[in-house]
């Protein structure tokens, strides 16, 4: 029980994963009868407690995982449909209305973070429920609907730092701070940009990264197979095997890596053209995370890059292995 003695004191706060509106309810009824210091973690429904977030001063960390939002083709489909439909029918109006509430929420969800900004409430992003492959992509929707890029930056770096009490550590590029860093090839928020070097503690690691070459007219692609690979990580350099299996286009298969030597599932498996993708499930110390991985086959070797959660992307290569 003395582990919560500061909470009691009101010296440490504590920590809620409070993603929807309900849930950020809750947890303010629990502040409001014990008293503890409070910090709401991977907020995705917020904007409806502004005001009472402001008001409360209570620490928040927004969410970066945000719905798919429609495609342009999938929009331009609805405008010719409905330019040309029939009289609707009771049940297409209703789906209709769906589609609408639907897209709203969706706005909601993307606006949330610029609502927080002019509502003057400082907030750090959170990546606990979001896919490291998308957290780019989604940062500059928000920054599309009225989020500053400093603000943006911000929330990745300073205030989060600030929020946690870890500004002597962390947050800035400064003497005697933790020299986590990365860099990229042109400003973080453009859709262009590509990470070029990652530093962990100071030490330097340049990432290579190559564009996926174009499929060779008339040769099939063929991920199916036994292949060996090797990555690149803070860590330092990791190997294993991965076997792919196609049934009748269905992708499955396993991965295995030196640091376990466990046969993990991959999910999500899938080709398109020459680019093969995929997730997996790690556990790194008792530390879960999914590994969403990307790479362009060429023949027989494959190269591309490893998103690790909010650690970045590492290059990996693979070689097919020969059949026996």
């Amino acid at each position: 029980m003395e582990a919560f003695n500061p909470v009691i004191d009101q010296k440490m706060p504590v920590l809620f994963k409070a993603e929807k509106i309900l849930d950020i309810q809750r947890v303010f009824t629990l502040k409001t009868d014990l008293g503890f210091p409070l910090i709401l973690a991977d907020v995705k429904e917020g904007w409806p407690m502004i005001n009472k977030i402001k008001a409360s001063g209570v620490k928040v960390f927004l969410s970066v995982d945000l719905p798919e939002e429609k495609k342009k083709d999938d929009k331009k489909k609805d405008d010719k449909k409905e330019a040309t439909a029939k009289p609707k029918t009771v049940g297409e109006i209703e789906k209709e209305g769906l589609e609408k509430r639907k897209a709203e929420a969706i706005a909601n969800y993307t606006a949330q973070a610029s609502g927080f900004q002019k509502a003057g409430i400082p907030f750090g992003f959170s990546t606990m429920s979001a896919k490291a492959k998308d957290i780019p992509a989604n940062l500059r929707r928000m920054i599309a609907v009225g989020l500053s890029e400093d603000a943006a930056l911000a929330a990745l770096t300073t205030t989060p730092a600030q929020l946690l009490g870890l500004s002597d550590r962390l947050g800035t590029i400064d003497n005697g701070k933790m020299a986590n860093l990365v860099i990229s090839d042109k400003p973080y928020f453009n859709e262009k940009a590509k990470v070029r070097y990652v530093f962990v503690d100071g030490v330097m690691y340049k990432l290579e990264t190559k564009e996926a070459p174009k499929k060779t007219d008339g040769a099939k692609v063929v991920a199916n197979g036994n292949w060996s690979y090797t990555t690149e990580t803070p860590q330092g350099t990791g190997t294993g095997k991965l076997v792919i299996k196609d049934d009748n286009g269905n992708l499955s298969g396993t991965i295995t890596n030196n640091m376990s030597n466990k046969e993990t599932e991959i999910k999500n498996a899938s080709l398109d053209g020459s680019t093969l993708t995929f997730a997996f499930d790690f556990d790194a110390g008792g530390n879960a995370m999914t590994i969403d991985v990307s790479v362009a086959i060429d023949g027989d070797t494959f190269e591309g890059t490893m998103n690790v959660a909010s650690f970045g992307s590492f290059p990996i290569k693979g070689t097919k292995d020969p059949k026996k």
